[in-house]
């Protein structure tokens, strides 16, 4: 059986219907909440207003699925499921002053949380989760810079430093000032207390060495290294 061979008009063709078919299927997904993985599955997205440095971990952490993060296997969907509710639903609640100020962001939903409960978040609920997240960015931060400044004798605002640049931080996002601060307030006596405990240990450690014995009249080997 003989084949046609496929000339390089017919490939360039090709490969500009299969890239217009992709943008229309991201352009359907981004007005309908709605994207596609397969043929035979679809993921529902809902969107959420968060704080600069929340979207920053998020994007670190999360994979993007076309234009949305995927949380699903992880705790802190259970907060973001938990507020869901249908747009039909109206929620009395007033909308706090830093709802307009934050970041918006898609994040995936399932199927089923999606006809259960629905794909809208309340103003209120938005920023109840990106102050749980926040919150928990804050204290693993702080631990952080205890641990390398107790166990590895860096200094404070230099581990404080380190920190922001490998989550990479921007100064609009989390900043050296407001980060120092929050360590200086709810920290330094957490700080104090490791360092009495390793002290502690250290001293504990140097007494319970065994003392050493060597036999009279004998003297040091030296170590023979061959050529």
């Amino acid at each position: 059986m003989k084949f046609n061979k496929i000339t390089n008009n017919q490939q360039f063709i090709f490969l500009k219907f299969c890239q217009w078919g992709q943008w229309a299927i991201g352009v359907y997904g981004e007005k309908k909440n709605i994207f596609f993985m397969n043929k035979d599955s679809k993921i529902y997205s809902t969107e959420i207003r968060v704080h600069p440095a929340v979207f920053r971990y998020i994007d670190n952490t999360f994979h993007r699925k076309g234009g949305a993060y995927d949380l699903r296997r992880h705790l802190l969907y259970d907060f973001i499921s938990a507020g869901l509710s249908r747009r039909t639903i109206k929620v009395e609640s007033m909308i706090p002053l830093q709802y307009e100020k934050m970041k918006k962001i898609k994040v995936v939903i399932t199927s089923w949380d999606y006809s259960h409960y629905g794909w809208d978040i309340p103003p209120v609920h938005q920023v109840a989760i990106s102050n749980h997240i926040y919150r928990q960015i804050l204290f693993d931060a702080c631990y952080r810079v205890m641990i390398c400044h107790v166990f590895g004798g860096l200094p404070r605002d230099t581990a404080i430093k380190e920190y922001l640049w490998e989550h990479c931080f921007e100064e609009r996002e989390l900043n050296y000032a407001a980060l120092r601060k929050h360590y200086q307030r709810h920290w330094l006596e957490t700080e104090k207390n490791a360092k009495a405990n390793v002290a502690e240990f250290n001293s504990n450690a140097t007494h319970c060495l065994p003392e050493r014995h060597t036999k009279k009249n004998v003297g040091v080997v030296p170590l023979r290294i061959n050529p």
